[in-house]
């Protein structure tokens, strides 16, 4: 069976690739999960139209993504934390603290960003923590951990 593939499949190919598979993977694997249409004329005409409405939406998001790179590589942030005599810290600043802080100095963001830390910051100093805010585009963000005092009492 002739077969245009609608979303990228390992081992299959990319969207938009015409592909002949067996009628039995077609009919009971890629057209129930929607990963492939039945190549016709107009099913390719279809495809190219979503196709270039797609690349137009994408390059309108790099533009946005561009737009929000410039505000969070101005922001500075800065995290007090509890440091024993050692220096060690009692906590550590994760991700979620980092992304509550960016929501706090007004920067919107939606679910497709992904912060890229490996650990949480378990030491004082200066970080660079990368922020994916499109496959194209990816922001540095500087996060400062310092050291605070402890509350009088």
């Amino acid at each position: 069976m002739k077969i245009i593939i609608d979303k990228d499949t390992s081992g299959l190919g990319k969207a938009g690739d015409v592909k002949n598979v067996a009628d039995g993977f077609a009919r009971n694997y890629l057209l129930p999960k929607r990963l492939a249409v039945v190549y016709s004329e107009g099913a390719a005409r279809s495809f190219e139209l979503k196709k270039a409405a797609g690349a137009k939406k994408f390059a309108k998001e790099a533009k946005e993504a561009l737009a929000l790179k410039s505000k969070i590589e101005k922001i500075e942030m800065s995290f007090p934390v509890l440091v024993d005599e050692k220096g060690e810290l009692y906590g550590s600043v994760g991700k979620g603290q980092i992304l509550k802080m960016l929501r706090n100095k007004g920067i919107a963001f939606n679910r497709a960003i992904q912060l890229t830390l490996d650990a949480p910051l378990k030491a004082v100093g200066v970080f660079t923590v990368p922020l994916k805010l499109h496959p194209d585009v990816t922001a540095d963000l500087r996060v400062t951990v310092v050291r605070s005092e402890p509350a009088a009492q």
